[in-house]
């Protein structure tokens, strides 16, 4: 979600509010995940008020604790 900001931002657009260009399953196929997880991990972020995300649409409220957030995943996953 950090990337897609940042494309958008260098495009001129909003960084933190976009319309998703792909439904959850086609995200969870890219990623090589289950529509199921890409849905908890939103649903997370939103509990977390990070983002607000309706359908398609997100709002990225607290951009630092996102960056933060994938920044902890990252050196989990490492």
């Amino acid at each position: 979600m950090i990337t897609l900001s940042d494309r958008f931002r260098r495009r001129g657009y909003s960084p933190y509010s976009f319309r998703l260009s792909m439904p959850r399953a086609d995200i969870g196929n890219y990623l090589g995940l289950a529509v199921e997880t890409v849905s908890r991990i939103l649903s997370r972020l939103q509990q977390q008020n990070v983002v607000a995300v309706s359908g398609r649409e997100v709002n990225i409220l607290d951009m630092q604790r996102l960056i933060t957030l994938a920044e902890e995943e990252q050196q989990t996953v490492s």
